[in-house]
């Protein structure tokens, strides 16, 4: 099976690294050519912008009369919006700025770290609502001139770390910019550069990766990674050698604690407005320190499957080549980092970056709250039911899925469900040993999550979980992408569901034709991804066929037969029991 890009990244990685093992000079040789191609066509793409914008009028006065003055306006408005394009990689990032005046001890001490390293100047300094520290260095002149050094930090890792493990970060990210020139270094910088250039790219559909800016930018990423992960590994090493190995190692695991507890905040999809006060409760929950919770983290984080589309090296290999062993670090006792350098304007920022999160999300807020209220309504009537009538093979699965995904497990009866036989019905009762044979990657999580936090946790369940998390990861990448080259077989979803979907499918009007299929996949086969295709009528209007389909229908991905995916439609055909009838 070959899915372009995507196509097995274990073995992809795997053989990048043996390659840069035997021959690191025909791997290095590689990486720079596809640097040089990548740059080459920035440059060619940039200068036709600059054409099309500089030769409009000339065009327009040469063919003269109203013919030219049309043309001559099409091609400048053309330059102009791909002049525009460029800047849109080229924005400052998010988040509050920091000025010289109100934190000169923070500037004071970035200027001493600046020193020490050898680095080049940061310009800049921002705060956003993170658990990741950066430096992006985005070009005056659009894509080229001189790099302008912002330095990002998030405020609830300053609030989570001590000053010598701020120092620790700082120290790292700073030697990623040293003055002076290496290969690895302009590799680095280069991928940074194509993922900035392509993140807004017009063109994303084609069968050619090599023409797909994003997909080659990601491409990129994976066959360069063996220099990028040694580059890594080199700015840990010295980093350590001016601010300590053991302050550095406390940093990287205390920000693997802090983006593991950021991310199991729960949003609170019932209320009726987001609240107001996100940034405050993620800097609560990351000062918060839970020592069970921590284990299992920083173990999860110790044994991960580090396969992901960009191979960084996992906080195993970085704690293992500064020497050092992981450890639970103990709550600040003192002032954090954020207390000392940010002082009473801490507060100040988490309320402004409470204020621009509110505002991003307030939109579209009702919509998703009133979606909410509606699951639990219908998990509620469901799951009262459940324990007096016969549920067929996986019903009780899906619902005890439903319960953990919306956090309403813990209240809901269990007296009639917890009798029941099989896995899903363990985890209710609370035999998480059990459920550990589920079905369902979600239940099979949340077991082997419970069971990890134990008081005498055995490392297998720690072990296992750090794979299924790893794999989840694998199996969310493949099916990210969806392309003609994709492999569709004959769907397995049950006929009740095909049945709904059918009727769902006839009070749409405009639908010409409908195809239900299986993607094959490689990772987590056990959880089979079926695709809903939907062809609409030629001679619909212009607004109806430009409508807005939901991303999923009845728990089925839909997707919408449009320009290249077209192509599909002699495949759909010939797939058995793929055609719904409308």
């Amino acid at each position: 099976m070959t899915n372009g890009w995507d196509e097995d990244q274990r073995s992809r990685v795997g053989r990048l690294q043996r390659l840069a093992r035997q021959r690191p000079a025909a791997y290095r040789r590689r990486v720079v050519v596809l640097a040089l191609i990548g740059y080459s066509l920035i440059f060619t793409v940039f200068l036709a912008s600059v054409a099309l914008l500089s030769l409009g009028p000339v065009i327009g006065w040469w063919l003269g009369g109203s013919i030219g003055g049309i043309v001559g306006i099409g091609v400048t408005v053309l330059g102009w919006l791909s002049i525009r394009w460029w800047g849109r990689g080229t924005r400052p990032p998010t988040g509050a700025e920091l000025t010289l005046t109100d934190h000169p001890e923070l500037f004071a001490r970035v200027r001493h770290l600046e020193h020490a390293m050898g680095s080049v100047r940061i310009h800049r300094v921002h705060v956003d609502d993170g658990s990741t520290a950066s430096i992006i260095q985005l070009p005056r002149a659009r894509v080229f001139g001189v790099n302008e050094n912002h330095l990002v930090l998030g405020l609830p890792l300053l609030s989570a770390l001590t000053t010598q493990e701020l120092e620790a970060v700082l120290a790292h990210e700073l030697a990623h910019v040293r003055r002076g020139w290496s290969l690895a270094a302009w590799i680095w910088r280069a991928v940074r550069v194509f993922r900035r250039v392509t993140s807004e790219a017009p063109v994303k559909t084609s069968q050619n990766e090599l023409i797909q800016p994003a997909r080659w930018a990601e491409a990129f990423d994976v066959f360069s990674g063996g220099l990028t992960r040694d580059f890594e590994l080199l700015a840990d090493a010295r980093a350590a050698a001016v601010v300590g190995s053991r302050a550095l190692a406390d940093a990287l695991c205390r920000q693997v604690l802090v983006d593991a507890r950021m991310a199991e905040w729960r949003m609170p999809r019932d209320s009726v407005d987001p609240p107001s006060d996100r940034t405050e409760s993620l800097i609560r929950l990351s000062s918060c320190a839970n020592t069970l919770k921590d284990r299992r983290r920083l173990g999860v984080a110790l044994v991960e499957m580090d396969y992901r589309l960009h191979p960084h090296p996992s906080l195993g290999e970085r704690l293992r080549a500064l020497g050092e062993s992981p450890r639970v670090c103990a709550p600040i006792e003192g002032p954090s980092a954020a207390d000392i350098y940010l002082g009473w304007r801490g507060s100040e920022l988490a309320a402004k970056l409470s204020r621009s999160w509110h505002q991003r999300v307030s939109a579209e807020w009702g919509t998703k709250a009133q979606t909410h209220r509606r699951n639990v309504e219908e998990l509620c009537r469901e799951w009262s039911v459940a324990g007096r009538v016969f549920l067929p093979d996986g019903r009780l699965c899906q619902l005890v899925e439903r319960a953990i995904t919306l956090h309403m497990l813990s209240s809901l009866p269990t007296e009639e469900i917890a009798p029941l036989e099989g896995p899903d019905a363990a985890f209710v009762r609370g035999d998480f040993e059990a459920a550990v044979n589920s079905q369902s990657l979600v239940v099979r999580a949340a077991a082997l999550t419970q069971l990890a936090e134990a008081e005498q946790a055995a490392p297998r369940w720690i072990t296992m979980l750090a794979h299924l998390e790893a794999e989840h990861a694998l199996a969310s990448d493949e099916r990210r992408h969806l392309d003609e080259i994709a492999l569709l077989v004959r769907p397995t979803l049950e006929t009740e569901t095909r049945l709904a979907l059918s009727q769902r499918l006839r009070r749409e009007p405009g639908l010409k034709c409908a195809w239900l299929v299986r993607r094959k996949v490689r990772y987590l086969p056990e959880h089979p991804e079926h695709i809903l295709f939907l062809e609409l009528e030629p001679r619909l209007s212009l607004a109806s066929s430009r409508r807005e389909w939901p991303e999923q229908l009845l728990g089925v991905r839909v997707v919408v037969l449009r320009g290249p995916m077209r192509r599909l439609r002699p495949r759909l055909r010939r797939i058995a029991d793929a055609e719904i009838q409308m």
